[in-house]
């Protein structure tokens, strides 16, 4: 998770918040969800993603297009939510999964 993390960091997705749902859940452990600015913006997450990401956090399945105003990745364990401002606002996942304990993540040293 760290290195999806790292990632979408530096690929200027903003407002990151990791939520640990394994009590509520059993589809995933952990939601990431991030504000990004564009769909062009999405589509090059997605790709830097698919092509950095280790071979056991493989990408299972994109939800959403260019013209999506929130794209879901299913990394298996955890699932990306990638959410322009207005979607996220509207959506609030992170009220919905309210009960969820929030994951304050350690910076990875550079």
């Amino acid at each position: 998770m760290f290195n999806v993390f790292n990632i979408l960091e530096e690929s200027k997705v903003e407002s990151l918040v990791v939520l640990d749902i394994r009590e509520w859940a059993a589809f995933s452990d952990f939601f990431i969800i991030g504000t990004i600015l564009s769909p062009t913006h999405a589509d090059r997450v997605i790709k830097t993603l698919s092509e950095n990401v280790e071979t056991k956090n493989k990408i299972r399945g994109v939800e959403g297009d260019e013209k999506s105003s929130w794209v879901l990745i299913d990394l298996g364990y955890f699932i990306l939510h990638l959410m322009d401002i207005s979607a996220r606002d509207y959506y609030r996942l992170e009220y919905l999964w309210h009960k969820a304990s929030v994951v304050k993540l350690n910076r990875t040293p550079e």
